[in-house]
């Protein structure tokens, strides 16, 4: 489903926008003070969070990191839930 309604950090998670096996994807908004920001959150599977499953992630977020194309998701933040699953903020 859709619903999803919950915080993680610095920004608002509104709803899901697609899943994969990895992970899921989420409609997200950053929120500061006088500034807000969408974005996609692709947070991994709880069944998946495994050290091995992180080091993906974390080699995700670095290929992101150096990728610059208007084609390609532009990454601006990332860590782990308070659950110990990695999350990259696009």
């Amino acid at each position: 489903g859709g619903g999803a309604r919950f915080r993680l950090g610095r920004y608002r998670v509104d709803r899901v926008l697609g899943e994969g096996g990895m992970g899921v994807v989420y409609l997200a908004e950053l929120e500061e003070v006088g500034f807000r920001r969408p974005v996609a959150l692709k947070v991994a599977r709880a069944a998946l969070a495994t050290p091995a499953l992180a080091e993906r992630f974390v080699a995700e977020r670095d290929i992101l990191a150096r990728l610059s194309h208007p084609n390609i998701a532009h990454l601006y933040d990332g860590g782990m839930t308070a659950d110990g699953r990695p999350y990259l903020v696009m």
